[in-house]
């Protein structure tokens, strides 16, 4: 669980773009997956909105990422505004739910991006606290939402 909760708290939001239209505005849809408990941040980060790409997630410290996408960064700041935790050791069934905001700007392809919203990230896992024990499963997932504009 403690890897879980590690993961879930350097979690963050994401966007990305074809950076085109100069100064392009609306809303900007994240999701963010991740199931290995070891690996901070997320595996895959799929953005739908100004910018609609695939890209991963690299995380900076506990309040910054950068999102990679194949045309541009975009340097995430978020803020925990909201989370719970629970864990039951006899089923070895724990949960971790996050909420916060945050803040985007492009880097690269995506200069001049600049975005805010809000995220949500949500963790599963099933895997007990003993000696030698694995975790069995682990699910994470980022869901951010908020408007996006591009341009320079």
């Amino acid at each position: 669980m403690a890897c879980a909760l590690a993961v879930a708290g350097l979690t963050v939001l994401a966007t990305s773009s074809s950076a085109s239209a100069a100064h392009r505005s609306s809303t900007e849809r994240v999701i963010g997956f991740q199931n290995n408990p070891n690996r901070n941040g997320f595996a895959v980060i799929i953005a739908k909105g100004p910018i609609h790409a695939r890209g991963r997630d690299k995380v900076i410290d506990g309040r910054h990422d950068l999102f990679i996408f194949p045309k541009g960064k975009l340097l995430v700041t978020h803020k925990t505004t909201a989370h719970h935790q629970t864990y039951d050791k006899k089923t070895c069934y724990g949960t971790f739910t996050q909420a916060g905001t945050y803040t985007i700007k492009g880097q690269g392809g995506y200069m001049g991006a600049r975005g805010h919203g809000k995220f949500t990230v949500h963790a599963s896992v099933v895997g007990c606290h003993t000696k030698g024990a694995k975790t069995i499963i682990f699910q994470l997932q980022l869901h951010a939402r908020g408007p996006l504009t591009m341009g320079q």
